[in-house]
């Protein structure tokens, strides 16, 4: 058997893969770079601290502005970046590598893939942050699109167990769609940004073996849009885990034509989820 076939074998056994230096060191740079570029800017000016010496560039410091920013409560800065950060260009040549393009369609079994609306994004996880902790979820519950979809997670620097690396729940992707509820009133109330949880008993979900996604800079992990996973605390104090997401859906699958290849929130669809199918509608506002 060859070893795309095996890594195609055990993704469809366990809902996840990890293959290993793919992408480009020299994308993943230019995007650091551009990440101190804009924060550097955004920084000095919001920021009333008086810096003595500046900090210069390097793919080990890209962030250090972002950081402090951070400690004066610079929120603006913070949300400007992380905007900003999915529209930089070496995000979408990474979605687009041919290599990519290669591994999804083999791995969804597809000839017909696309890219979610608004599903190409990054993750800044904070040292100590927990509003925007992602709680126990599947990427499908949020973005639709089909259930035969792929999401795929690419770090932009080495996962150490500090940062709190992201845990996946193997073989939940087996169970289907997860049963899922909405608390908009958690959102409302400033507690966390994720209107969506899991009902799923402690008994049910610890009988899925933990896995944790320590991967490093060019590699790439795809996991199953059913597969359920969450973020590791992040107990660091100054290093920020950064990730960068694009979610691919197949257009051959029954589900994607069903919801009129809709997206999920993010296109500003809430729905709640009750054994595999759509249980109630949500509204925004």
């Amino acid at each position: 058997m060859k070893v795309i076939d095996k890594k195609i074998n055990f993704y469809q056994n366990n809902g996840f893969v990890i293959f290993k230096n793919i992408i480009p060191k020299k994308i993943i740079y230019n995007f650091k770079r551009d990440i101190y570029f804009c924060s550097k800017k955004l920084y000095f000016k919001y920021s009333n601290n008086k810096i003595s010496k500046i900090i210069d560039f390097s793919p080990y410091n890209f962030d250090k502005y972002l950081l402090l920013a951070k400690k004066e409560n610079l929120d603006v800065v913070a949300k400007s970046v992380y905007d900003l950060a999915k529209k930089i260009n070496s995000l979408y040549q990474i979605a687009v590598l041919p290599k990519v393009q290669t591994l999804i369609k083999k791995i969804m079994g597809t000839n017909a893939s696309a890219i979610l609306d608004r599903g190409m994004g990054v993750r800044i996880d904070y040292p100590g942050d927990k509003y925007y902790k992602a709680r126990l979820h599947t990427d499908y519950h949020s973005q639709l699109g089909s259930q035969n979809g792929l999401v795929m997670y690419v770090p932009i620097h080495k996962i150490i167990k500090k940062m709190g690396p992201v845990i996946l729940f193997s073989k939940s992707h087996l169970s289907g769609v997860h049963d899922c509820m909405v608390d908009l009133e958690k959102v409302k109330k400033g507690l966390t940004n994720d209107p969506y949880f899991i009902e799923i008993t402690k008994k049910k979900l610890n009988t899925y073996k933990k896995k944790n996604l320590y991967i490093n800079e060019g590699d790439i992990a795809f996991f199953n849009m059913n597969l359920l996973h969450e973020s590791g605390n992040n107990i660091t104090k100054d290093k920020i885990r950064w990730s960068l997401i694009v979610r691919y859906f197949d257009l051959n699958c029954p589900t994607a034509l069903e919801m009129d290849f809709k997206g999920g929130q993010q296109s500003g669809n809430i729905y709640s989820f009750k054994n595999g199918n759509i249980d109630k509608v949500y509204k925004l506002t």
